[in-house]
């Protein structure tokens, strides 16, 4: 599978007193108490979500499956999506795919959707930096250039977002392969706070799959969308060797935790 970046662990050091789930499907106000930014990569830490406890690591108060009870309630999004007008600038795309959205759920679903359509993953891309711009330009990339848009994207659309590294256990992976830092490749995806919670999204294994031979196949996964924290730990392991206890803090059994216990790389090895 594709990967050349991972998962983080202040990623989740942020929370917003919870509202009812019922208000948030609505439509109703889920603003939260500090104004919204882009705290970018993990190990650059933002001030207004990284030490407020508003903002706090912590479960999510439901499950995706009582989020989104069918990928039907995106029916009308995603068929918009699919025949966005064309656009000038990353800021009059945002605007289009999200003319139609009645929440920051459905915000995130119409960038999702758009960047699963659009964007074609690439090798040929690993070591190259590009802009958000750049990628919108060649239509190709590789999961940071996946990660960097759907961020971009999600601060124009006022939506939280984080961006996450580690490993992640892709196509060509092995039981009991040690994944080693400085040695494996690693992966990155993305947390969004939604719902007065944080919840992870990988676009680009949502995207599709690369074949043994490389070649890209596109094929939506719904699975890699607003994935439960308990589930997606199993195939993404957050690891940044600039940060001690990353993953504890994310993971560990303590009030940052977004899981209800604990995880170790070595538990990521079995």
């Amino acid at each position: 599978m594709y990967c050349d970046n991972f998962y983080s662990p202040y990623l989740f050091s942020l929370y917003v007193q919870q509202k009812p789930l019922s208000a948030a499907i609505t439509g109703s106000s889920t603003a939260p108490l500090v104004p919204k930014c882009d705290a970018s990569v993990q190990t650059d830490n933002d001030i207004l979500t990284d030490e407020s406890p508003e903002f706090a690591a912590r479960p999510p108060p439901c499950l995706k499956r009582e989020m989104i009870t069918s990928t039907n309630m995106f029916r009308e999004i995603d068929r918009r999506v699919a025949d966005t007008p064309e656009y000038e600038t990353l800021q009059e795309l945002v605007e289009n795919i999200c003319k139609y959205t009645k929440n920051d759920l459905f915000k995130v679903r119409a960038i999702f959707r758009w960047i699963t359509i659009n964007i074609k993953f690439d090798w040929k891309y690993m070591g190259v930096n590009m802009s958000s711009e750049e990628i919108l330009k060649c239509g190709e990339g590789v999961c940071k250039d996946y990660c960097q848009l759907f961020a971009d994207m999600c601060r124009l659309a006022g939506i939280r977002v984080k961006k996450i590294e580690g490993f992640a256990k892709g196509q060509d992976y092995r039981p009991g392969h040690q994944f080693k830092p400085g040695e494996d490749i690693t992966h990155t995806w993305n947390a969004v706070f939604l719902m007065s919670a944080w919840r992870l999204i990988d676009t680009t294994w949502g995207t599709g799959y690369t074949e043994p031979s490389g070649r890209f196949q596109r094929k939506l996964n719904e699975h890699f969308f607003l994935t439960d924290p308990e589930v997606l730990i199993w195939t993404h392991f957050p690891y940044n060797d600039m940060e001690d206890n990353y993953c504890s803090a994310l993971f560990g059994a303590n009030k940052y935790s977004v899981t209800e216990y604990m995880i170790s790389i070595f538990h990521f090895w079995l």
